[in-house]
């Protein structure tokens, strides 16, 4: 099914953006984590190349999102990308680390040098990578309570939004699989029962289907704030401990400025040569 959705992303991007080159599509959600169900959806984030025209008359960057029949796809100019990227947003890291994915063939070999190092990158900016994480969890415990349109069903049942405790608590696991017990970023993405015997997946998960904690409306919001305060606040304990000791590494920063360009050149290299630019 992620294979079959993928296609169909694809040929959204590309109808909805038929002048820019599609540098890739990738998965990201819930089946990155193992944690999906038969209603998840299957979102993705493309990359767009920018077109001569665009960078000669200095557009804007591409950057926002589609609905299709499958969920979302969330589109960016590679710039754009790139700027978030290197804030250390963990949603956008996400994809250097995806098993699911198409890649523009002819731009196969500078992507893949993203991914080799991938691992450097993500060490090297640790201490604004638990900022980020931080924020996203900081949104996540503001929209606990919040009766958004599309969730007030969910706001009217239980009070709060069980999707965004599950969040919380999947970005505590991630931050504690990387940073306190060692695992590596790929390991710490995918919710697992390791490092202490916990049954981390089963109680996430029980988190986001919320049936098994679901009491009165006014015991859910009590429940929910103090777990979230609980793991935020973990969160915020390592770093005040340990935010001198993480350094910037700038070096592989440079090298995804680098890479970026040369993708973006080659792009345009491309289209002069066809005719297309």
């Amino acid at each position: 099914m992620i294979n079959k959705m993928l296609e169909i992303a694809k040929e959204t991007v590309r109808n909805n953006y038929p002048n820019n080159e599609i540098l890739g599509i990738f998965l990201y959600g819930s089946q990155n984590y193992g944690m999906d169900t038969e209603e998840s959806d299957y979102d993705f984030k493309a990359i767009l190349l920018p077109s001569l025209e665009e960078i000669i008359e200095g557009s804007k960057k591409i950057s926002t999102s589609i609905e299709y029949e499958g969920g979302l796809i969330e589109v960016k100019d590679i710039r754009a990308y790139k700027d978030t990227l290197l804030k250390m947003n963990p949603a956008y890291i996400e994809i250097l680390y995806t098993d699911y994915f198409w890649i523009n063939e002819d731009l196969k070999d500078e992507w893949n040098k993203m991914i080799d190092i991938r691992d450097r990158f993500v060490n090297g900016g640790k201490l604004n990578h638990i900022r980020a994480i931080l924020g996203m969890c900081y949104e996540k415990r503001k929209a606990l309570t919040h009766p958004y349109p599309t969730i007030k069903h969910k706001i009217d049942k239980y009070g709060i939004d069980p999707k965004q405790l599950h969040h919380i608590a999947r970005l505590h696991y991630m931050f504690a699989s990387y940073y306190k017990y060692g695992k590596s970023y790929k390991e710490s993405l995918n919710i697992s029962n390791d490092f202490d015997g916990t049954l981390f997946k089963e109680n996430i998960m029980e988190l986001k289907i919320f049936d098994k904690y679901n009491k009165t409306i006014d015991e859910n919001i009590v429940f929910a704030k103090n777990m979230s305060d609980s793991l935020i606040g973990n969160i915020e304990d390592y770093m005040r401990k340990n935010e001198y000791s993480m350094y910037l590494d700038v070096t592989s920063f440079d090298e995804i400025r680098n890479i970026v360009n040369e993708i973006v050149k080659l792009s345009i290299i491309k289209s002069i040569s066809k005719g297309t630019a």
